[in-house]
Protein backbone atom coordinates (compact mmCIF):
# COMPACT_ATOMS: atom_id res chain seq x y z
CA UNK A 1 0.00 0.00 0.00
CA UNK A 2 1.11 3.59 -0.65
CA UNK A 3 -0.36 5.19 2.48
CA UNK A 4 1.66 3.49 5.22
CA UNK A 5 2.98 6.84 6.43
CA UNK A 6 -0.55 8.25 6.67
CA UNK A 7 -1.77 5.18 8.55
CA UNK A 8 1.17 5.49 10.95
CA UNK A 9 0.27 9.11 11.68
CA UNK A 10 -3.34 8.11 12.24
CA UNK A 11 -2.23 5.31 14.58
CA UNK A 12 -0.37 7.81 16.79
CA UNK A 13 -3.14 10.44 16.77
CA UNK A 14 -6.05 8.07 17.33
CA UNK A 15 -4.59 5.22 19.42
CA UNK A 16 -1.44 6.46 21.15
CA UNK A 17 -2.97 9.83 22.00
CA UNK A 18 -6.44 8.36 22.56
CA UNK A 19 -8.15 10.73 20.13
CA UNK A 20 -10.27 8.01 18.50
CA UNK A 21 -9.63 4.56 19.96
CA UNK A 22 -12.05 2.79 17.60
CA UNK A 23 -9.48 3.35 14.84
CA UNK A 24 -7.48 0.51 16.37
CA UNK A 25 -9.95 -1.99 14.88
CA UNK A 26 -9.13 -0.69 11.42
CA UNK A 27 -5.39 -0.20 11.89
CA UNK A 28 -4.24 -3.18 14.02
CA UNK A 29 -4.10 -6.78 12.81
CA UNK A 30 -5.46 -9.64 14.93
CA UNK A 31 -1.97 -11.10 15.52
CA UNK A 32 -0.29 -7.85 16.64
CA UNK A 33 1.13 -8.31 20.20
CA UNK A 34 -0.29 -6.12 22.96
CA UNK A 35 -0.79 -6.01 26.73
CA UNK A 36 -2.14 -9.38 27.83
CA UNK A 37 -3.70 -10.04 24.41
CA UNK A 38 -3.17 -9.76 20.66
CA UNK A 39 -4.95 -7.55 18.20
CA UNK A 40 -6.71 -4.20 18.74
CA UNK A 41 -7.76 -4.98 22.31
CA UNK A 42 -4.21 -5.75 23.39
CA UNK A 43 -2.90 -2.58 21.77
CA UNK A 44 -5.61 -0.44 23.38
CA UNK A 45 -4.97 -2.08 26.76
CA UNK A 46 -1.27 -1.15 26.59
CA UNK A 47 -1.95 2.51 25.83
CA UNK A 48 -4.78 2.77 28.36
CA UNK A 49 -2.43 1.40 31.00
CA UNK A 50 0.20 4.01 30.11
CA UNK A 51 -2.39 6.82 30.19
CA UNK A 52 -3.54 5.60 33.62
CA UNK A 53 -0.03 6.47 34.81
CA UNK A 54 0.24 9.67 32.74
CA UNK A 55 -3.32 10.95 32.01
CA UNK A 56 -2.09 13.89 29.94
CA UNK A 57 0.48 11.86 27.98
CA UNK A 58 0.90 13.16 24.45
CA UNK A 59 3.11 11.97 21.61
CA UNK A 60 4.43 14.39 18.99
CA UNK A 61 5.71 12.96 15.72
CA UNK A 62 9.01 14.46 14.59
CA UNK A 63 9.73 12.23 11.58
CA UNK A 64 7.82 9.56 9.64
CA UNK A 65 9.59 7.42 7.03
CA UNK A 66 7.86 4.62 5.10
CA UNK A 67 9.58 1.99 2.98
CA UNK A 68 7.97 -1.22 1.80
CA UNK A 69 5.73 -2.72 4.49
CA UNK A 70 7.38 -0.74 7.30
CA UNK A 71 7.14 2.79 8.73
CA UNK A 72 9.66 4.36 11.12
CA UNK A 73 8.48 7.01 13.57
CA UNK A 74 10.65 9.37 15.60
CA UNK A 75 8.62 10.88 18.41
CA UNK A 76 8.72 13.02 21.55
CA UNK A 77 6.41 12.45 24.53
CA UNK A 78 5.38 14.60 27.51
CA UNK A 79 3.14 13.86 30.47
CA UNK A 80 2.57 14.11 34.22
CA UNK A 81 2.65 11.05 36.48
CA UNK A 82 -0.67 10.97 38.34
CA UNK A 83 -0.95 7.16 38.73
CA UNK A 84 1.31 4.20 39.49
CA UNK A 85 3.96 3.53 36.84
CA UNK A 86 4.96 -0.06 37.53
CA UNK A 87 6.30 -0.05 41.10
CA UNK A 88 6.70 3.77 41.13
CA UNK A 89 3.91 5.51 43.09
CA UNK A 90 2.36 8.75 41.78
CA UNK A 91 4.78 11.67 42.02
CA UNK A 92 2.96 14.50 40.23
CA UNK A 93 6.15 15.15 38.26
CA UNK A 94 6.21 16.17 34.61
CA UNK A 95 8.33 14.03 32.30
CA UNK A 96 9.62 14.32 28.79
CA UNK A 97 11.30 11.61 26.75
CA UNK A 98 11.84 10.53 23.15
CA UNK A 99 11.99 7.36 21.11
CA UNK A 100 11.78 5.60 17.78
CA UNK A 101 9.10 3.09 16.74
CA UNK A 102 9.01 0.80 13.70
CA UNK A 103 5.62 -0.43 12.50
CA UNK A 104 5.24 -3.49 10.27
CA UNK A 105 2.14 -3.73 8.03
CA UNK A 106 0.49 -6.69 6.33
CA UNK A 107 -0.89 -6.70 2.78
CA UNK A 108 -4.18 -5.23 4.02
CA UNK A 109 -2.42 -2.23 5.58
CA UNK A 110 -2.91 -3.39 9.18
CA UNK A 111 -0.14 -3.27 11.78
CA UNK A 112 1.25 -6.71 12.67
CA UNK A 113 4.17 -5.63 14.86
CA UNK A 114 5.27 -2.61 16.91
CA UNK A 115 8.95 -2.30 17.88
CA UNK A 116 10.20 0.65 19.92
CA UNK A 117 13.25 1.98 21.70
CA UNK A 118 12.96 4.94 24.09
CA UNK A 119 14.53 6.84 26.98
CA UNK A 120 12.91 4.79 29.75
CA UNK A 121 15.80 5.26 32.19
CA UNK A 122 15.71 9.04 31.65
CA UNK A 123 11.97 8.95 32.37
CA UNK A 124 12.61 7.05 35.64
CA UNK A 125 15.31 9.52 36.65
CA UNK A 126 12.86 12.39 36.14
CA UNK A 127 10.54 10.59 38.57
CA UNK A 128 13.38 10.48 41.14
CA UNK A 129 14.12 6.77 40.77
CA UNK A 130 17.61 5.33 41.16
CA UNK A 131 18.64 2.08 39.48
CA UNK A 132 21.00 -0.44 41.10
CA UNK A 133 22.15 -3.74 39.53
CA UNK A 134 21.44 -6.96 41.42
CA UNK A 135 24.89 -8.42 40.80
CA UNK A 136 27.10 -8.58 43.96
CA UNK A 137 30.24 -8.25 41.82
CA UNK A 138 32.03 -5.06 43.03
CA UNK A 139 34.17 -4.84 39.85
CA UNK A 140 32.75 -2.71 37.00
CA UNK A 141 32.53 -4.90 33.86
CA UNK A 142 34.44 -3.89 30.76
CA UNK A 143 32.23 -1.85 28.47
CA UNK A 144 29.58 -1.12 31.10
CA UNK A 145 26.71 -3.02 32.69
CA UNK A 146 23.23 -3.72 31.33
CA UNK A 147 20.46 -2.40 33.58
CA UNK A 148 17.71 -4.59 32.14
CA UNK A 149 16.26 -7.51 34.09
CA UNK A 150 19.28 -7.43 36.42
CA UNK A 151 18.33 -4.00 37.78
CA UNK A 152 16.16 -3.09 40.74
CA UNK A 153 14.50 0.19 41.70
CA UNK A 154 15.72 1.90 44.84
CA UNK A 155 15.45 5.28 46.52
CA UNK A 156 16.70 8.38 44.65
CA UNK A 157 20.50 8.69 44.44
CA UNK A 158 22.10 12.14 45.02
CA UNK A 159 23.85 13.66 42.03
CA UNK A 160 27.65 13.77 41.93
CA UNK A 161 29.37 17.10 42.53
CA UNK A 162 31.16 18.89 39.67
CA UNK A 163 34.51 18.08 41.30
CA UNK A 164 33.74 14.37 41.28
CA UNK A 165 32.61 14.51 37.66
CA UNK A 166 35.88 16.07 36.47
CA UNK A 167 37.94 13.12 37.72
CA UNK A 168 40.42 15.62 39.17
CA UNK A 169 43.20 14.16 41.27
CA UNK A 170 43.95 10.85 39.57
CA UNK A 171 43.79 8.65 36.54
CA UNK A 172 40.55 8.78 34.51
CA UNK A 173 41.29 5.29 33.22
CA UNK A 174 41.78 3.49 36.51
CA UNK A 175 39.48 5.53 38.73
CA UNK A 176 40.40 7.90 41.58
CA UNK A 177 39.90 7.68 45.30
CA UNK A 178 36.92 9.55 46.77
CA UNK A 179 36.67 11.22 50.17
CA UNK A 180 34.40 8.36 51.31
CA UNK A 181 36.99 5.69 50.70
CA UNK A 182 35.34 4.33 47.58
CA UNK A 183 36.45 4.48 43.97
CA UNK A 184 34.96 6.32 41.03
CA UNK A 185 35.12 4.87 37.54
CA UNK A 186 34.43 6.09 34.04
CA UNK A 187 32.95 3.48 31.73
CA UNK A 188 32.61 3.93 27.92
CA UNK A 189 29.31 5.55 27.00
CA UNK A 190 27.74 5.19 30.44
CA UNK A 191 28.81 8.31 32.34
CA UNK A 192 30.18 8.33 35.86
CA UNK A 193 29.26 5.64 38.39
CA UNK A 194 30.31 5.52 42.04
CA UNK A 195 30.73 2.73 44.59
CA UNK A 196 30.42 3.96 48.17
CA UNK A 197 32.52 1.82 50.51
CA UNK A 198 31.67 1.28 54.15
CA UNK A 199 34.27 0.93 56.86
CA UNK A 200 35.72 -2.56 56.67
CA UNK A 201 33.86 -3.56 53.53
CA UNK A 202 31.85 -2.50 50.49
CA UNK A 203 28.17 -1.87 49.88
CA UNK A 204 27.84 -5.15 48.03
CA UNK A 205 28.89 -3.80 44.67
CA UNK A 206 25.97 -1.37 44.29
CA UNK A 207 26.90 0.92 41.44
CA UNK A 208 24.84 4.10 41.70
CA UNK A 209 23.68 6.11 38.68
CA UNK A 210 23.37 9.88 39.41
CA UNK A 211 19.73 10.90 39.02
CA UNK A 212 20.65 14.23 37.43
CA UNK A 213 22.27 12.69 34.37
CA UNK A 214 20.67 11.23 31.26
CA UNK A 215 19.79 7.54 31.39
CA UNK A 216 20.10 4.66 29.01
CA UNK A 217 17.53 3.65 26.44
CA UNK A 218 15.00 0.89 26.63
CA UNK A 219 12.18 -0.53 24.45
CA UNK A 220 8.62 0.52 23.64
CA UNK A 221 6.89 3.95 23.84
Amino acid sequence: MSDYADRARRFVADVWNGGREESAYDLVAADCPGLGAHGPEGTLAWHRDRRASFPDLRYELLDVLADGPKAALRWHATGTQEGHFGPVPPTGRAVTYAGVTILTFDDDGRITDVWSVNELFQLLQQLGVGMLPRSPDPTPPLGGRSFGESARITRPVPALSPKLLTGRGGSRRGGVRSSRGGRRWRRPGSGWRRRVARRGGSCGGAWCAPTSRAGARSPRP
